[in-house]
């Protein structure tokens, strides 16, 4: 029912009538306390001498194999993210240079497009698109470049007059040498 006290030290020491030697007493307790100490120690860490449970080794080879998923799940996720941020940048300076290149062209068409009412302008544009010519005139079509120059046709050219010029057709019915136009 009671529970028993635990002896103290000083009342075992009281019924003992032995002298004591506090130096050597002093190396037994430092003595004990190592041992606690290495025991303690040995729990906690096996010595290198001691050799591991084949149960440990795969314990700690799992973790390892985990950890190295993580890392390479990790880095994994890293490259793809680079790789889309640096394919974003591509496609932004693309996008950047094709947007110059339309803001050039809509100044060119809007320059043009003020240059429509311009007599000179429509002229121009009636000559070398639509090959017309004013009354008088001799229109000569010359080979390309990139031709032979072979095929060298003596049909008469047929021209249109420029509206209100009075129309009307060529005189001369042959092409001329190269010589004669320069």
């Amino acid at each position: 029912m009671f529970k028993q006290r635990k002896k103290r030290r000083s009342r075992e020491f009281k019924n003992l009538n032995k002298v004591i030697d506090l130096e050597q007493a002093r190396e037994e307790r430092r003595n004990r306390r190592k041992e606690i100490v290495q025991k303690r120690q040995s729990k906690d860490r096996p010595n290198e001498k001691e050799e591991l449970s084949e149960r440990k080794i795969v314990k700690r080879n799992r973790k390892r194999l985990i950890y190295m998923g993580i890392l390479l799940g990790i880095i994994a996720v890293i490259g793809v993210s680079a790789f889309h941020v640096i394919s974003l940048q591509n496609e932004y300076r693309d996008i950047v240079a094709q947007n110059k290149e339309l803001k050039d062209k809509r100044t060119e068409l809007n320059e043009e497009l003020g240059k429509v009412n311009d007599l000179e302008y429509i002229e121009q544009q009636a000559r070398e698109q639509l090959k017309m010519v004013k009354p008088g005139e001799v229109l000569y079509i010359l080979p390309d470049e990139n031709s032979t120059g072979a095929a060298v046709s003596t049909k008469p050219a047929v021209t249109d007059t420029l509206p209100g010029s009075g129309g009307g057709t060529t005189q001369d019915n042959t092409v001329p040498a190269e010589e004669d136009i320069l």
